[in-house]
């Protein structure tokens, strides 16, 4: 199988913040390619599934950057997608969670290394964020993502808790969203104290007690 293949691209959406940012911070919709092994070296020692115009037809589209099927044991997971954004200076792609170990690769070019791959299954595992500097203005160039777990957990978080933006942009979404769910968390909780108080007042009014569930439950998912 030969020529130049044009993998799926992140289709992007602008994400509005209460205060106004000098560059956008747009969310991706999760059109990326797959697959599962390890990648032949090339002659430099560079991986070769690594490389921006690579095409063996072993890549398979997806949206599930979670667990996407097919893996056999241990294998390293590898994901790449086309940056689609508007024009962003020292650009940082940001995922919340990630299982477990990652390096990326940004127009064939290594971006670093987060956690020891092949670990063993006695190590402790944990999630734990990404954020991958792009440099300026990234669209149109491939990202490319090898990720480890010695679990059978290993991918991305779900594709709409992915965003790219300016360094300084991005800190500012962060800061704000974070923000926003304290207020809900607390919000919630308050409101779920304040509803018990009211079923011990008055018992016979089970309805009370069923909402302040719902109102904890949804703050611990806040």
């Amino acid at each position: 199988h030969t020529g130049q293949v044009d993998p799926l691209p992140m289709k992007c959406e602008r994400v509005g913040e209460p205060a106004p940012l000098s560059e956008p911070v747009v969310h991706s919709d999760g059109a990326w390619e797959y697959r599962y092994g390890e990648s032949p070296r090339l002659s430099d020692g560079r991986w070769a599934w690594a490389m921006p115009d690579h095409n063996d037809g072993g890549w398979q589209p997806t949206k599930i950057v979670h667990k996407p099927p097919g893996r056999k044991k241990d294998e390293p997971l590898w994901l790449r997608s086309r940056v689609l954004s508007p024009p962003i200076k020292d650009a940082v792609f940001y995922v919340r969670s990630v299982d477990e170990d990652y390096e990326g690769y940004f127009d064939g070019q290594p971006l670093g290394v987060v956690g020891r791959f092949k670990r063993d299954r006695s190590t402790l595992s944990s999630t734990k964020p990404m954020f991958l500097r792009l440099g300026d203005n990234p669209a149109g160039k491939m990202l490319v993502i090898r990720l480890y777990s010695p679990t059978r957990l290993i991918g991305l978080s779900d594709t709409g808790q992915h965003a790219t933006g300016g360094r300084a942009e991005l800190i500012n979404y962060l800061y704000v969203k974070g923000l926003r769910r304290i207020f809900i968390g607390t919000f919630l909780l308050t409101t779920g104290l304040f509803t018990v108080a009211l079923f011990f007042l008055r018992r016979q009014e089970t309805n009370y007690l069923y909402y302040s569930y719902h109102a904890h439950h949804d703050d611990v998912a806040a």
